[in-house]
C-alpha cells in the first residue's frame, strides 16, 4: 500500500505474510514524479536515496525472514 511506512514487525505463515506497520499521510512516490513531471524538473535525488534505501530494508528484513519471491 503506498501509504504505508516503518514495518515494525513480520511474519510468514502458511496464509500468507503479515506485518504491522504504520500509516502516514501524504503522496505515494508515483505522485510526487508525475508532479515533478509536469513542471518539468526530477524527483530530488534525496528522496529517490531514501525510498531505495527504505525499500532495501524493507526487503532485508522480509528475507531475513524467510519471505523469498518477486516483487515488483
Amino acid at each position: 500500500h503506498p501509504m504505508l511506512a516503518r514495518v515494525f514487525e513480520c511474519e510468514v505463515a502458511d496464509e500468507g505474510i503479515f506485518w504491522v506497520s504504520e500509516r502516514v499521510s501524504g503522496a505515494t512516490l508515483a505522485e510526487l514524479a508525475t508532479v515533478c513531471r509536469e513542471k518539468g524538473r526530477s524527483l530530488p535525488l534525496g528522496l529517490v536515496l531514501a525510498a531505495v534505501h527504505d525499500a532495501a530494508l524493507a526487503l532485508g528484513a522480509l528475507h531475513s525472514r524467510g519471505a523469498h519471491g518477486l516483487v515488483s
